[in-house]
């Protein structure tokens, strides 16, 4: 907002030196070549930024349910279908998987270091519906290794924490833009347990594991949803040019929170 106009009284004798100042400066007449028509000025104000950023905040989640519906509908495929349950676990399915694995990566990194690729039309919606897909088929080969039960409370726990953390996200007066790096530090240290759960399997470290994933990840998406609210009270905030990061920055929370509901909910996954 404009600070407001300060005025300052003028001097008496200041106001007898006008016509001298006038007169010693003359100003060449611009002759008249026509009626003067007012500029019409547009003021990028509070009201058109409120705008904008709303159609983006709309974008991301419409673009975000979207995902969300058809991660739900192929992991539903893939454990009701008995015939793709078995691919998914032959040499083909296996090598599918690590394919699609590397392919998310591959996309993660490029999302980060090239962030103009997928920006422009029509790369932003096939790199969406690309990564959606690979993230999709490895959570269909995951999903096969769980109860239905399970299946379902994980989903509905993790959307109704997604709900209540979104919602806090907006309502809290507490800066999380500002924690993104101590983030990457639990997440680097969280990778590192995971590593090493992948060679000594002991129940009690590993229930702490899934419980520190959630947690971290209930933290991811307090901070994703502050950068795409962007309001003037937020240190950072995505642009509006960025709202496939913004999307699957957050689909990337709520697929990682779903994942570690499932072993907190059930520790020792069976195939039903």
């Amino acid at each position: 907002m404009d600070k407001p106009l300060q005025y300052q009284k003028i001097d008496d004798n200041y106001l007898e030196t006008i016509p001298e100042i006038v007169t010693s400066h003359p100003v060449e007449q611009i002759p008249e070549v026509g009626p003067v028509v007012e500029p019409v000025i547009v003021l990028l104000g509070e009201d058109t930024d409120k705008t904008v950023r709303q159609h983006f905040i709309s974008k991301v989640y419409t673009t975000l349910w979207l995902q969300l519906a058809t991660t739900t509908g192929i992991i539903a495929i893939c454990h009701t279908h008995a015939g793709i349950q078995s691919y998914l676990v032959s040499p083909p399915g296996i090598m599918c998987l690590y394919g699609s694995m590397a392919m998310m990566f591959a996309m993660m990194i490029v999302m980060t270091c090239c962030p103009n690729s997928v920006r422009q039309q029509p790369n932003d919606k096939l790199f969406l519906v690309i990564f959606t897909l690979v993230t999709s088929y490895v959570l269909g080969y995951v999903g096969i290794f769980y109860k239905t039960n399970t299946l379902f409370l994980g989903g509905m726990t993790t959307l109704g924490m997604f709900s209540g953390l979104s919602l806090y996200a907006y309502q809290t007066k507490f800066d999380y833009t500002t924690c993104g790096n101590t983030l990457c530090v639990l997440l680097c240290a969280l990778l590192c347990v995971g590593i090493f759960m992948n060679f000594f399997h002991i129940p009690m470290i590993q229930i702490g594991y899934s419980v520190g994933g959630a947690t971290i990840f209930s933290f991811y998406i307090v901070y994703d949803t502050q950068l795409l609210i962007g309001d003037e009270t937020r240190q950072l905030r995505y642009s509006v040019d960025d709202y496939v990061l913004a999307t699957i920055s957050l689909y990337l929370d709520i697929v990682n929170m779903f994942i570690y509901m499932l072993e907190i909910l059930d520790g020792n996954p069976s195939r039903s």
